[in-house]
């Protein structure tokens, strides 16, 4: 039992960390979140502003769920 606690204790942690690292340098060198909802998503012709509230929103959301699994 303390092994699967560890492997998710490690698992979340790396997520944290590793993951959101790379999706921050992603977003921050392409605005990898703003271009996939773009993309994957209808908003309505020169209105970036809906996208981004969206991918802000989400991207809170998965930072948020990461760090309460991480402590």
């Amino acid at each position: 039992m303390l092994r699967l606690h560890f492997l998710n204790a490690l698992t979340w942690s790396s997520i944290h960390y590793v993951g959101l690292g790379f999706l921050l340098k992603a977003q921050s060198q392409n605005r990898f979140l703003v271009h996939h909802f773009m993309k994957h998503y209808h908003y309505s012709s020169n209105d970036g502003g809906g996208a981004i509230a969206e991918a802000f929103t989400k991207w809170d959301l998965i930072y948020n769920l990461s760090m309460c699994m991480t402590y």
